[in-house]
């Protein structure tokens, strides 16, 4: 280490106040006062100014006076500071505090004319004593050209940075002699001056690196070796250009920041660059913010984070990310860490990876009351995911993705949109709304392990598959009892294609311990090649409670929903409020009902369907099954019930419109005081046999009384002493049910043809329902009230018709029961 000559003079000067030092300060002309700069710099007192004129002065400068400024009089391209003096000695060393080198248009070249010299500027900052920050002492290294030839560092800073302020400005580093490259680091903070030793740390300290251009490197353009303490570092506006072949290291911090310290990296340009910026622990509240930078990654992670934790936060924002040719690494944006109360924030991005690696945006793990935002970004080209969040999400943790647009490779598409393969529990919630979800081949939108009060709301995102088709929308995977209700709502997808039967666009698969999940409000398609089911659930053990409410399911070849598990034992099951369309089945339910299951489906429209449009396969066994106020209209049979109904079981089929099906409810089985019971259906539309009953027992007949037959076929075991005379019309209005989407019309009130209320002086009655296109808001018109004559759905299905919803189909909204 280079030792002071004058320490003891520069504790006199620093006890002296700065105002005394400027009212005394000095010009000292190079080489009309001093021959060289070093022998200015030897005459110098604080404060003084050395101004040095054109030429190449073949000279190394040790700067040891505190608040010198040594400038050139025209600038880096008239003034250079040149020399050999061995490796292991820099051109300039800075021993001194508020030193400034250079300046506003009269810096200086500085090159070191050996090869692969240790540094060319050394700030070595020995006399500097602790104390807050500020540009007052600040050593200031501005528009000088540095100049290397292999150089280890072009800019090295030796000792800690305590109170120090360091402003590196408008500087160009850069080779020379036309080696392979300039520097193995350009600028390097915190490291030791002895090769190998221990690095060294900035410690209250401020540093700024700003509007440099940096390139010729082959290890790293800024790199922070030592640990930060309540530091500020600000790197912004540089040019950061790697090697043609790619340079390892944009930004690198290998030590923990720590100590409310705050690093912001804002409008850089790094190009060819392999990991353009690493760091491995922002801890201690620290702050770290990338922004409106340019990165072009080379090789490995564009930004790789191995940690933020206990109150710290990161922000990445408005960067464009875009990914050159060649190998590349597993994920471009990485943090592997959110932890102990920290928060993550990636938003309004532009990310485009170019088929090179296989996760755009990859999050390890998110606990102990952490939090991540992924919102307003622009995602493309990733193989895998476009978002994937690897591990736990615990202990009241949230993450939430919003607004986002996830497309996949454009050659061969991505497994998956947003992925989260792992477990969601301990109160954490993910929330996962608004994104555009495009170009997947497997997942659309996949979560692993819901458990233990961890709950997921999917809502509002479109989900469309690969132009050639995709096997799932959105899938929930091994979803265990919680006390919080995770919920798929008021999604779009698309271009669902499978031959596999046990896919579908939304899924929720093996349920466990009483879980609780909302489907509504989604419009589900399928690819134009087909594919078997739009939501299908497959359900574990112990029950549950399950919705599907208001849902818009098109053109799948087996069922709009199913219900595939062995058995639903003390399960609670709602369906509601949606329109089906096409396919065999409207609603299939292929497993037993037993134990205090309870399955309601009412107020649905099934149109289109060709074998049934509810169907259920196996046994109903202590359950109670509620159907009404459905709408049927298709080629096959309304309600067909092939299971053994049996022990205590309570079937309702109540208030449906039964209108162009070739049978209205058909029976197979009926056994140990179980009970069929139909009451107040409209079965005119039926054009073959309106009720069936294919058991031959009359002990367990089929009671129908208080049906409109209209004249249809009953066979079998089937009791309907008091049969309705007239299609049923439960508010009197002269409008049957059937027809009629404003029910419960006041007695006596005037209504039109639809049953709703005349409006009088250009005012609607109270009862008269809103607009939109849901269940009992829109009017039918005049016609058949059980399914002839009814409006096409074409226009409502149009905006949706790339999903699955093609031709002219035929719709009329059945109110909702109230």
């Amino acid at each position: 280490m280079m030792i002071s000559r004058r320490n003891a003079a520069l504790v006199t000067i620093l006890m002296v106040g700065l105002a005394s030092s400027v009212a005394d300060a000095a010009t000292i002309r190079v080489p009309a006062d001093a021959l060289t700069i070093q022998g200015a710099i030897d005459s110098a007192d604080s404060g003084d100014l050395i101004l040095v004129s054109d030429g190449v002065y073949n000279e190394t400068i040790w700067v040891d006076v505190p608040n010198l400024t040594i400038q050139s009089v025209n600038g880096r391209n008239a003034t250079s500071i040149s020399s050999n003096p061995g490796i292991s000695q820099p051109i300039v060393f800075v021993d001194a505090p508020g030193v400034t080198i250079g300046g506003n248009g009269q810096g200086f070249t500085i090159q070191h004319e050996g090869f692969q010299a240790k540094d060319i500027v050394a700030l070595s900052l020995a006399a500097v004593e602790d104390g807050a920050a500020s540009d007052d002492a600040a050593v200031r290294f501005e528009e000088n050209r540095v100049l290397g030839n292999r150089a280890s560092f072009g800019l090295r800073t030796l000792q800690s940075l305590s109170g120090m302020s360091l402003r590196i400005t408008n500087n160009q580093f850069e080779g020379q002699f036309g080696t392979d490259y300039g520097f193995r680091t350009v600028i390097g903070l915190g490291v030791s001056e002895q090769e190998g030793g221990e690095p060294v740390s900035l410690n209250a300290g401020s540093v700024s690196i700003s509007n440099n251009v940096m390139r010729d490197f082959s290890d790293g353009a800024i790199r922070v070796t030592g640990e930060s303490y309540a530091s500020e570092l600000a790197i912004t506006q540089n040019q950061i250009k790697g090697l043609a072949t790619g340079s390892t290291y944009g930004l690198n911090f290998s030590a923990p920041v720590m100590e409310q310290s705050t690093v912001t990296i804002v409008d850089n340009d790094f190009n060819k660059i392999v990991s353009p910026i690493d760091a491995y622990t922002f801890d201690g509240g620290a702050s770290f913010s990338i922004s409106g930078n340019a990165i072009s990654a080379f090789g490995e992670r564009c930004i790789d984070v191995y940690a933020i934790r206990n109150g710290s936060d990161a922000t990445i924002t408005g960067n464009t990310i875009t990914s050159e040719v060649g190998e590349a690494s597993d994920s471009c944006v990485r943090f592997y860490n959110v932890e102990f109360g920290s928060t993550l924030n990636i938003t309004g991005n532009s990310i485009d990876v170019a088929g090179r690696y296989d996760e755009a945006i990859y999050v390890y793990t998110v606990w102990q009351n952490s939090h991540a935002t992924i919102a307003d970004n622009e995602v493309r080209g990733y193989r895998l995911s476009g978002l994937e969040v690897n591990d736990y999400i615990e202990q009241s943790s949230t993450v939430s993705v919003s607004n986002n647009t996830f497309e996949g490779d454009a050659q061969s598409g991505s497994i998956a949109g947003i992925n989260f393969p792992y477990t969601i529990f301990d109160d954490s919630v993910v929330t996962v709304s608004g994104n555009s979800v495009h170009g997947f081949t497997l997942y659309g939108i996949y979560f692993d392990d819901i458990s233990d009060g961890g709950s997921v709301q999917c809502t509002n995102n479109t989900v469309l598959g690969t132009p050639a088709g995709s096997e799932f929308g959105i899938v929930f995977n091994n979803v265990r009892g919680s006390e919080q209700t995770s919920s798929v709502t008021g999604n779009t997808i698309g271009n669902i294609k499978s031959d596999d039967p046990a896919t579908a666009a939304i899924y929720v698969r093996s349920t466990h311990d009483s879980p609780a999940i909302d489907v509504i409000g989604n419009t589900v398609g399928a690819h134009a090649d087909g594919a078997p089911n739009g939501i299908l659930f497959n359900i574990g053990s112990s029950g549950g409670e399950f919705l599907v409410d208001g849902n818009e399911v098109a053109g799948f070849s087996n069922a709009a929903l199913k219900f595939d598990s062995a058995t639903l034992e003390t399960t609670g099951v709602l369906i509601r409020g949606n329109l089906f369309v096409g396919g065999d089945y409207g609603v299939e339910v292929t497993s037993s009902l037993s134990d205090a299951t309870v399955m309601e489906m009412s107020s649905n429209q099934f149109l289109e369907f060709t074998v049934a449009a509810i169907r259920t396969t196996e046994s109903i066994s202590d359950t109670s099954l509620k159907i009404s106020r459905n709408e049927f209209s298709g080629d096959g049979v309304g309600v067909l019930m092939e299971g053994e109904i049996t022990d205590s079981s309570d079937v309702e089929i109540t208030s449906n419109c039964f209108g162009l099906v070739f049978k209205g409810v058909s029976v197979t089985l009926i056994s140990e005081i179980a009970e069929v019971l139909l009451r107040n259906n409209d079965f005119s539309g039926v054009f073959g046999v309106a009720i069936e009953n294919k058991n031959s027992d009359a002990a367990n007949e089929v009671d129908a009384d208080e049906n409109f037959l209209a004249g249809k076929t009953i066979t079998g075991e089937v009791r309907f002493d008091n049969e309705l005379l007239t299609a049923p019309d439960d508010d009197g209005d002269g409008v049957s049910n059937c027809g009629d989407a404003c029910p419960n019309t006041p007695v006596a009130e005037p209504v039109n043809d639809a049953g709703c209320a005349i409006l009088v002086d250009d005012e609607p009655s109270p009862n008269a329902p809103p607009s939109g296109d849901r269940p009992g808001n829109n009017p039918p018109p005049s016609g058949d009230a059980c399914g002839i004559g009814v409006p096409t759905v074409a226009a409502s299905l149009a905006p949706i018709a790339i999903l699955g919803f093609g031709g002219n189909r035929r719709r009329r909204v059945i109110p909702r029961d109230s």
